[in-house]
């Protein structure tokens, strides 16, 4: 039964790349799709799913393949002692919390919210804390217009799975 869940997480991985890609440098700080998704893969197939896509991602990073903000790569042992590190390392809470909450959050829209939102400031204050700087205006509006983006698509998937 493990063939199912790998292969999700590795299609999670796959989509963190994609976001990776969909980048847009508005200040000094890239905004990408990433965190969001990463809230998709974790509220659509869980905790754990969300998880494992999420390492695989930073094993992808950490072994210096291109799958950075606009296709960038940091050799090892550099990118643990960058700023990309950081952003990295707040994706595996942000991950297991949208997971935990798919329960509560059911098929609503509101909790959804909710819990998208939080899970931004999550991957955004590890990131913070990693990197010891500010967050920008720019970051804070597109944690919340991927939190309303991530909120109505898991509403009408969850409300679909059912």
């Amino acid at each position: 039964m493990l063939g199912q869940p790998l292969l999700f997480a590795i299609l999670g991985t796959a989509a963190i790349i994609l976001g990776a890609r969909c980048a847009v440098s508005l200040g000094t700080t890239p905004s990408t799709l990433q965190t969001l998704a990463v809230v998709l893969v974790a509220g659509i197939w869980g905790p754990w799913v969300g998880a494992v896509a999420v390492l695989l991602y930073a094993a992808c990073a950490w072994a210096g393949l291109p799958v950075l903000s606009f296709g960038s790569a940091i050799p090892f042992p550099r990118f643990i002692h960058s700023a990309s590190f950081g952003w990295v390392l707040g994706f595996l809470p942000a991950a297991l919390l949208t997971g935990a909450a798919r329960r509560w959050a059911g098929a609503r829209l509101g909790p959804w919210f909710a819990v998208a939102l939080a899970a931004h400031i999550v991957a955004i204050a590890v990131g913070l804390a990693w990197n010891r700087g500010g967050v920008e205006l720019t970051v804070l509006l597109g944690a919340l217009a991927k939190s309303a983006i991530a909120a109505v698509t898991l509403a009408l998937l969850r409300g679909r799975m059912r």
